[in-house]
């Protein structure tokens, strides 16, 4: 399988070759994890390369957030997500329980167990199939897999896509994640892709997008400034829920 940007590069986005049995994963990480992934000299992106022959970057970013990309068949690359999740202690996208730090929800129940925060990027014409009609999909993952998911209805800036943040054990995570991507097999991509370029971040929109935006991993500082709002792409998906009505909360 081709390789593509070693996790140091600047290149623009290229589409990797994938096979016929491969999915790709994108998730959006704090900056200050990617070294960890990496590992000294790349260490660590190759073994998870060579162990599940898996496509995996971590493109630089000089930005407080990156996109981990994973191409593999489905099974490896939640294989690499689990590998990856044990990196994100020290990074501000874990979190204790009860204790409400991060970018998820504290939960009284058995205090001081660490949860997870994964946020997937899908395409904006994706999300409905996630979210299903009048949310009834994204309520039917929650109570299935006992993870908590928000589907944020605004664009990362300057792209197509959109967060979906997943909290809680890692491996309710990992069950919460294979769901989803079962569930974009069903709803192939329509309209322009335009993958988001974590340089293009906007530090005062981050928290309408689900994005990196303070040292504690949340959202961002400021909330939406100055018109923020239009640093994203028109279209359909990016005010509406999964129904198409308009939506006045910022996810599910």
């Amino acid at each position: 399988m081709k390789r593509f940007n070693d996790g140091h590069s600047n290149a623009p986005f290229k589409r990797p070759k994938m096979g016929p049995d491969d999915i790709e994963l994108r998730v959006l990480i704090p900056s200050k994890v990617a070294g960890s992934i990496i590992g000294k000299g790349g260490f660590n992106i190759s073994r998870l390369r060579t162990d599940y022959n898996a496509t995996v970057t971590v493109p630089d970013c000089p930005g407080p957030e990156r996109i981990l990309t994973i191409i593999s068949s489905n099974d490896n690359a939640l294989k690499v997500l689990g590998e990856v999740m044990n990196n994100l202690e020290d990074g501000g996208s874990r979190f204790k329980r009860g204790g409400g730090t991060g970018g998820g929800q504290g939960n009284n129940e058995n205090p001081g167990e660490t949860d997870v925060d994964v946020r997937m990027l899908v395409h904006q014409s994706q999300a409905g199939c996630i979210i299903g009609k009048g949310g009834l999909k994204v309520k039917e993952l929650r109570e299935k897999t006992g993870s908590r998911i928000k589907i944020y209805t605004s664009c990362c800036p300057m792209s197509t896509d959109r967060v979906v943040q997943i909290t809680g054990k890692p491996n309710t995570c990992s069950d919460c994640v294979r769901e989803v991507l079962d569930l974009l097999k069903t709803a192939p991509v329509k309209g322009a892709e335009d993958p988001y370029d974590p340089n293009n971040y906007d530090e005062y929109y981050s928290d309408e997008y689900g994005g990196y935006g303070n040292p504690a991993g949340g959202g961002g500082g400021g909330g939406m400034r100055g018109g923020n709002m239009n640093r994203g792409p028109p279209g359909p998906g990016r005010f509406q829920g999964g129904g198409g009505g308009p939506m006045n909360n910022r996810g599910m």
